[in-house]
């Protein structure tokens, strides 16, 4: 009966999200918004990557309601006297695409935001091998990354596929930091996500508020999503790219308080 009536509520009874995942793309974030929905106080939207903030703005807020759950699990729980229930989705383009931090003040001006950044070299070519994965891409590494340099160069905003643009996060958090105070974002490091989620998983709950959870005991933790195995990649590309990133990198190290280097270069793969 209540799973008849929770379905049928209208948006304006589907509270919106309290808390956004935003990326990185191939940072590890299906694999930390799939573990945090093993917290019995988070509740699950209808998919992970909802893209309402980039892709499905037009569609209205109702649209965007009805992807998540009802108040009925809220009330329930309230009458229980158990802990609250809280919601939020993932959608890794979040963090790159320039609209969007303006429309979810509009949206939702007091939610929290939870970051994964990846070393950005390693990143670029992960999400190189899943497009080649996919048959999106039939250039080798180093020529991708040849033409999205010099369209940089030539000042192109938007060169696709956005290897090198996916890593640029010090401008991706200017941007978020000029909607929203800093003490709103959680950002870690993928490469300590990686080492030690149930570390990484601890933080984010203690700043979403939600009650200490034994992420090892629970199991949550044993399977590893979106990770395929592919040849390392050459190692002039990889140092080109390195340089290149290297004064990004540098910005990004100085956003924090002290300066901080965020990479592990030994990082492992996702």
């Amino acid at each position: 009966m209540f799973a008849r009536l929770e379905k049928s509520l209208p948006p304006r009874l589907r509270p919106l999200p309290e808390f956004l995942v935003l990326g990185t793309m191939k940072g590890g974030t299906t694999s930390l918004y799939r573990y945090l929905l093993e917290h019995p106080d988070v509740a699950a939207p209808a998919t992970k990557e909802i893209h309402f903030f980039d892709d499905h703005w037009r569609e209205g807020v109702d649209w965007y309601r009805r992807r998540f759950p009802s108040v009925v699990p809220r009330v329930l729980r309230r009458l229980s006297g158990r802990p609250p229930i809280v919601t939020g989705e993932a959608t890794t383009r979040y963090l790159s695409a320039r609209k969007v931090p303006a429309r979810v003040k509009q949206v939702l001006p007091h939610a929290r935001f939870v970051a994964l950044l990846r070393d950005p070299v390693t990143r670029a070519y992960s999400h190189y091998q899943h497009n080649r994965r996919h048959e999106r891409e039939p250039r080798s590494f180093a020529a991708a990354i040849d033409a999205e340099i010099e369209g940089h160069a030539r000042g192109e905003l938007r060169v696709r596929p956005s290897y090198l643009g996916r890593g640029l996060y010090a401008d991706q958090l200017e941007r978020w930091w000029g909607e929203f105070p800093r003490d709103r974002f959680l950002i870690r490091p993928s490469e300590e996500f990686f080492a030690d989620p149930a570390r990484v998983l601890d933080d984010v709950t203690r700043f979403l508020g939600l009650a200490p959870f034994d992420w090892a005991a629970s199991g949550a933790t044993g399977r590893a999503y979106n990770r395929h195995p592919y040849a390392p990649a050459d190692a002039a590309a990889l140092d080109r790219l390195r340089e290149w990133f290297r004064p990004h990198d540098a910005r990004l190290a100085a956003l924090f308080d002290p300066p901080r280097e965020w990479w592990d270069r030994d990082g492992r793969p996702e």
